[in-house]
């Protein structure tokens, strides 16, 4: 908890700086590693809120709450098919990272 504290400063100032959008992301991106490092139920639900809560301040995303994305309940689209190519990109990045 105390990386968490000491990355959300750093997000904060970031964003205090003019909106400093890529040091934002690049620390969310080491926030993110952090939980992934240690598995801890409730570091990764800190996490996860607080992910979604700066999403919505960038404008990713349009509506707060619960954890996870907002979805359109009434869709014609396909979301798997839609999501698929960059679910695959990520995938493939994160297996030449790993490797």
């Amino acid at each position: 908890m105390e990386e968490f504290s000491r990355i959300r400063r750093e997000i904060h100032a970031a964003l205090s700086d003019s909106v400093d959008t890529r040091t934002t992301i690049e620390k969310l991106r080491e926030l993110i590693g952090k939980g992934d490092a240690v598995p801890n139920c409730l570091l990764l639900q800190t996490i996860a809120s607080y992910s979604k809560d700066l999403f919505a301040v960038l404008g990713v995303i349009s509506e707060l709450g619960d954890i996870g994305f907002p979805m359109e309940s009434e869709s014609d689209v396909d979301m798997e098919t839609t999501l698929m190519p960059y679910l695959n990109a990520l995938a493939s990045f994160r297996e030449r990272v790993r490797n």
